[in-house]
């Protein structure tokens, strides 16, 4: 059987669950950058097969942070001269869609 890989939003930490053969493991991340505020926290938005993760999180200014997550390294991702960036999804080849502002 395949390798099947979802995100939970659970709280103000993003979750990442997988599940291969019927076993469930869990993970939290809790992406270093992000201040803590009340109500909006790390949030993973994509996984693909290889397990490398795209979310956010809201910045000190109250934007809109977004990053990379793969094998226990978390990268910056914002757009040239973007006030915010917003994750939406990674495919199976690394590429990332999303918006910014």
């Amino acid at each position: 059987m395949g390798k099947l890989q979802i995100a939970l939003l659970a709280g103000t930490l993003g979750m990442a669950v997988s599940a291969k053969a019927g076993a469930l493991s869990f993970m939290t991340l809790d992406n270093p950058d992000a201040p803590v505020f009340a109500g909006y926290g790390t949030r993973i938005f994509g996984i693909n097969a290889s397990g490398e993760m795209v979310g956010s999180y809201l910045n000190a200014s109250f934007y809109t942070s977004s990053f990379t997550y793969s094998n226990g390294v978390y990268g910056g991702l914002s757009y040239p001269s973007a006030v915010e960036t917003d994750v939406a999804s990674i495919n199976n080849a690394g590429q990332i869609s999303g918006s910014y502002l």
